[in-house]
């Protein structure tokens, strides 16, 4: 008998370090472990302190987290003017 070859492609994930991913970012060290901290980034552990974030998942935060400029830069709605009240003046410091 002949096996059927999947063709579905396996593709292994690449793991990057914590500064690159802080690097890329503009953000801090800290900033990163927090986001892996929330479960924003996958992340593996190598030894007792090294780690190491999932590309993929780190491609899947970016896409995520991108800006439609058109919402974001939206012009605020127009609000009306407060009205124009007459200042409350005290006369205790007038003799």
């Amino acid at each position: 008998m002949t096996e059927k070859k999947s063709n579905v492609k396996k593709t292994k994930d690449r793991y990057i370090t914590v500064q690159h991913v802080a690097d890329t970012l503009s953000c801090t060290e800290r900033h990163v472990y927090y986001l892996i901290q929330d479960g924003a980034l996958k992340a593996i552990k190598i030894g007792q302190r090294a780690i190491r974030i999932s590309e993929n998942s780190f491609d899947k935060f970016v896409k995520s987290n991108e800006l439609d400029p058109e919402e974001y830069f939206a012009p605020e709605p127009d609000f009306p003017e407060p009205p124009q009240n007459k200042i409350a003046r005290s006369t205790w410091m007038i003799k």
